[in-house]
């Protein structure tokens, strides 16, 4: 099965909606979506588009999503002061 590529502003939009509306298994898959996205690649992911995908998660209190989406960006080179802070509440 092939991997989606990730598009990272839209992802971030997805998964804004997702949590507007307390809807957990979407955001579940989406940030499993990113998270294999992530470990799947070298590249960098966008910073601007990681702390805002973070935010949502934090302003909705999705903390076991967000620990795990931080861990592996931070895994995956992202360093931003914001997202290590994210990851450690």
């Amino acid at each position: 099965m092939a991997l989606v590529p990730v598009d990272p502003p839209e992802l971030t939009r997805q998964v804004a909606a997702a949590v507007r509306q307390f809807d957990k298994e979407t955001t579940t898959a989406l940030c499993e979506h990113l998270i294999t996205h992530l470990r799947s690649t070298d590249d960098l992911y966008p910073e601007r588009e990681a702390k805002r995908v973070l935010q949502h998660l934090r302003n909705n209190r999705y903390f076991d999503l967000m620990q795990q989406v931080a861990d592996v960006l931070i895994q995956s080179g992202q360093i931003a002061p914001q997202i290590r802070r994210q990851y450690a509440q």
